[in-house]
């Protein structure tokens, strides 16, 4: 035998050992996932500092876990209306606001009582959730390039420009849970799937609405759209629909809703192609023009992975799929660049629920792993090595490229958080007030949640609750102002007379009325279309409960005959 031919037998050996340990150690998916666990504690180790990660959005997170938390413990379910935001005068803020998060965040708030450690822990979870969910997606076909694929996924700039310079909360938790509707739809987990889209389309409005729009491409591009797996969108979509109907259809009640002329600078907010490839890290803002104070930057591994997948395009075995990924990629970072603003100037709807073009990076945060899985397996058939050392390569690129990334700008002390806690938790938890403000309350007020005489300005006493307030009227056909935001579903009830007394905004969104002498309570109720909403969403809940439990209660039952029938033979 020459030496070259040793050699060869020598590396063809070499790889069947090789092959076999990795198929030994990844034969079933417990050592995976708690490596992933621990890969996950381990990208997100800044947040086990004891102190508040400074942000961009996230002490409004805070506040918003708080005044969620309080309301539900007021009764309050779903959560719409916040009664001491805006000053006292109360905002809509979860009719329009996406409610996952703050439900989420209620579990471990009911427990530890803390905001800071239910933020943190809540974070971790949604980059965890996405970490694996990538992982599930494939680990049924190889589980060693799907383990390749969710570490991937959570090497990715875009995510880490989520979690510690944007604190963006509600996005890392959407994005985490679109690898298991996914996962649930094209695995016949349909119960998975449909509740996976509700937390995708409760956790983020656009989100929530482009996760939506894909998954319907996705599945008619593929021709797998069959009764089941539209069934479980409609379950998915039914069980949102406590927020999704309320705010499409109620959003012209705010200032920035659909139609309304309220507008948001999308124009300063584009991407110039050079920043996809690589920006200076940092923790500002973005800006008009390409000297943003943050990064958009691709990272280096998604680029190599996207132009190779191009490359591997015409011998993929799943070129359908590889194709359409490809194509939703393309399209969405042309859609952050400049280049794009004519489309956008045609598409209104698009202004108010995106608000910033590069928000569009989470697409290929998302389907590049998967870009990846697809063109790899199929590397993999022909030369395995070379699939092997590319991917290891890709992980090192990664790695290497957000080594500087896993952390915060500054860890507040206790004393700085609370300052700025105080600061912010009577506003509107946005950055502008009109985001969230009634159209009928356009100017900032002060002094709230209180009944004056409307000629004198004088106090009425008044008996203050959540979401109420009752007082007397000693005078007759006196005019009274209630100094909370007019908005639809309060209402005020003469407790005298027992009837409902219509009110009317003043300029400034106030309450008003001329009242008989009485008592009366205005109180927070919930509209029509917020009750239905509730209705439908309770409906899907208990639909997908049945099938969930469906099989069961077969066994169930089956176990029972079976005892019943030995139980009479004796």
């Amino acid at each position: 035998m020459t030496t070259i031919e040793f050699l060869r037998q020598f590396r063809i050996g070499g790889y069947a050992l090789f092959d076999l340990m990795i198929k030994n150690i990844f034969k079933n998916h417990f050592f995976p996932i708690i490596f992933l666990i621990l890969f996950c504690l381990f990208q997100m180790k800044a947040f086990f500092i004891p102190a508040w990660p400074k942000s961009h959005d996230g002490i409004f997170h805070v506040i918003r876990m708080k005044d969620y938390f309080r309301e539900l413990k007021h009764g309050q379910f779903p959560v719409r209306w916040v009664d001491d935001l805006d000053y006292g005068y109360g905002l809509p803020l979860f009719t329009y606001i996406y409610p996952g998060p703050y439900i989420l965040t209620s579990i471990p708030m009911a427990v530890s009582g803390n905001e800071v450690v239910s933020y943190k822990l809540v974070m971790i979870i949604g980059y965890a959730l996405g970490v694996i969910g990538i992982y599930a997606l494939f680990a049924r076909k190889n589980i060693f390039f799907a383990l390749a694929a969710g570490i991937l996924f959570g090497l990715t700039p875009y995510i880490f420009l989520d979690v510690f310079v944007r604190g963006a909360l509600a996005e890392i938790l959407a994005i985490g849970f679109m690898p298991w509707a996914l996962y649930g739809l094209t695995t016949r987990k349909y119960s998975l799937g449909a509740i996976s889209l509700c937390f995708v389309l409760i956790s983020h409005n656009f989100l929530g609405i482009f996760f939506l729009l894909f998954l319907l491409l996705f599945f008619i591009w593929n021709g797998t759209f069959d009764r089941k797996t539209l069934q479980a969108v409609i379950l998915g979509i039914g069980l949102s629909a406590f927020f999704l109907l309320p705010m499409i259809i109620e959003s012209r009640y705010i200032n920035s809703g659909f139609g309304n002329s309220y507008a948001f600078d999308y124009q300063n907010h584009f991407v110039y192609p050079f920043q996809l490839l690589y920006g200076k890290w940092g923790f500002g803002y973005s800006v008009l023009g390409p000297k943003d104070g943050m990064s958009f930057q691709l990272g280096f591994a998604n680029i190599l992975i996207i132009i190779g997948s191009c490359f591997t395009l015409s011998t993929v075995k799943q070129k359908k799929y590889l194709l359409f990924f490809l194509l939703v990629v393309f399209g969405s970072i042309f859609l952050t660049l400049t280049f794009s603003q004519f489309i956008w100037d045609q598409i209104k709807i698009l202004h108010g629920l995106t608000l910033f073009p590069w928000r569009l990076l989470f697409v290929p945060a998302i389907l590049c792993p998967q870009l990846y899985f697809l063109s790899i397996t199929q590397m993999y058939s022909h030369h395995p090595w070379r699939a092997y050392v590319i991917t290891v390569a890709l992980i090192a690129l990664a790695a290497i490229n957000v080594r500087n990334y896993r952390q915060a700008t500054e860890y507040v002390s206790t004393e700085t958080y609370r300052g700025m806690v105080i600061a912010d938790e009577q506003k509107t938890t946005t950055i502008l007030r009109n985001e969230i403000s009634p159209i009928w309350s356009p100017d900032i007020k002060g002094g709230g949640n209180r009944v004056i005489h409307t000629s004198t300005k004088g106090t009425i006493p008044a008996d203050v609750k959540p979401e109420s307030i009752t007082f007397t009227v000693e005078s007759d056909k006196e005019p009274v102002t209630i100094l909370k935001n007019y908005f639809p579903g309060w209402k005020l009830t003469d407790l005298t007379r027992s009837k409902e007394i219509p009110v009317q905004p003043d300029p400034d969104g106030n309450v008003t009325a001329s009242l008989p002498t009485g008592t009366y309570t205005y109180a927070y109720g919930q509209t029509n279309i917020e009750r239905y909403a509730n209705i439908i969403s309770l409906c899907s809940f208990l639909i997908i409960l049945g099938i969930s439990m469906t099989p069961f209660l077969k066994k169930f039952f089956n176990r029972l005959r079976l005892f019943l029938l030995n139980y009479n033979r004796l």
